[in-house]
């Protein structure tokens, strides 16, 4: 089990309702993950340098960033603090 289906795993136990991505994509990804970020309370980001360098994890987090969501990021790996994600903390 990877560090974000631990964090997923730790939500549920807790009562909270959890979307992630890698266990609901199928056909209209973007509608899906928009959808998601539409519903939900909190953003949670697992931020490691392949979610830094992936164009959907950047568009998903944007897009959370435009509808003014709470974002928690966590950092499950090391990623270099430059481009879209660095400037985030800056």
């Amino acid at each position: 089990m990877n560090d974000n289906s631990q964090i997923a795993r730790k939500f549920k136990d807790l009562g909270y309702s959890v979307w992630i991505d890698h266990e609901s994509m199928y056909a209209g990804i973007a509608d899906k993950m928009a959808c998601a970020v539409e519903n939900c309370r909190v953003f949670v980001a697992c931020v490691s340098q392949a979610y830094a360098d992936s164009r959907p994890c950047k568009d998903e987090f944007e897009y959370a960033v435009k509808k003014k969501k709470s974002i928690i990021p966590v950092i499950v790996a090391d990623f270099s603090n430059e481009g879209w994600l660095g400037k985030m903390w800056c």
